[in-house]
């Protein structure tokens, strides 16, 4: 199974939604390629609609997110504007490390009319990149 790691929490509701949307597009692809996946911002993005977030601690994020990836094969991290920075996704990545699960990063590629074309994988992050 493949866990979807991607930045989330920002200030802007507007950067949220557009996160949530890349989640949901790499989400559909990887399903339709036949891939089982799953992502802890999509469960996220369904449950907030009926429940208060400011409600539910950090410590509950991490107990989904440990359920989850314990039992994937692979994390892919697609790498938009803050991944570095991200709480979630570092330590989505250190617990990938711990556990030996293959990690792939991911950058969105575009095509002429600005919408996302495809996902690539890259072979080398540089440390500035993003």
């Amino acid at each position: 199974m493949i866990y979807i790691s991607l930045p989330y929490s920002h200030e802007n509701k507007f950067v949220r939604k557009y996160r949530e949307e890349i989640a949901r597009i790499y989400f559909s692809r990887l399903v339709a390629d036949g891939k089982v996946a799953t992502s802890p911002i999509l469960t996220g993005c369904i449950a907030e609609q009926y429940v208060n977030f400011d409600v539910i601690p950090y410590s509950y994020w991490i107990e989904l997110s440990n359920a989850y990836i314990n039992q994937c094969t692979e994390l892919h991290v697609i790498m938009l504007a803050g991944w570095r920075n991200s709480t979630g996704v570092q330590w989505e990545i250190n617990r990938a490390k711990e556990l030996g699960i293959t990690i792939k990063y991911m950058t969105e590629a575009y095509g002429v009319n600005g919408e996302i074309a495809n996902f690539l994988e890259c072979t080398e992050v540089p440390y500035g990149m993003f």
